[in-house]
């Protein structure tokens, strides 16, 4: 899944920290990061850089409450992506 145009979004919700819930969803014990990756240019052409995500089972159902906390039509969309490709049914 692309999430490029999702970056920013996703790095909100990661860098709450421990939310209301007393949750996390950026726990490196778990196997979680989050870093920006510059690609190496394709055909001599300079990538922008993207945002690689490794989030444990443990950490996914965080993510994807605060996305769909995010109060935003677009980042919930996004939270829904997500569990759709995951075959994940929201309630």
């Amino acid at each position: 899944m692309d999430l490029s145009s999702y970056r920013q979004t996703v790095i909100t919700a990661v860098n709450q920290g421990i939310d209301a819930y007393l949750e996390a969803c950026f726990v490196p014990g778990r196997g979680d990061s989050f870093r920006l990756e510059t690609p190496h240019g394709i055909r001599g052409r300079i990538s922008e850089s993207r945002l690689e995500c490794k989030v444990s089972p443990k950490s996914l159902p965080v993510l994807v409450r605060r996305l769909m906390e995010a109060d935003d039509e677009r980042t919930e969309s996004l939270a829904s992506d997500i569990c759709q490709t995951l075959d994940i049914e929201l309630i």
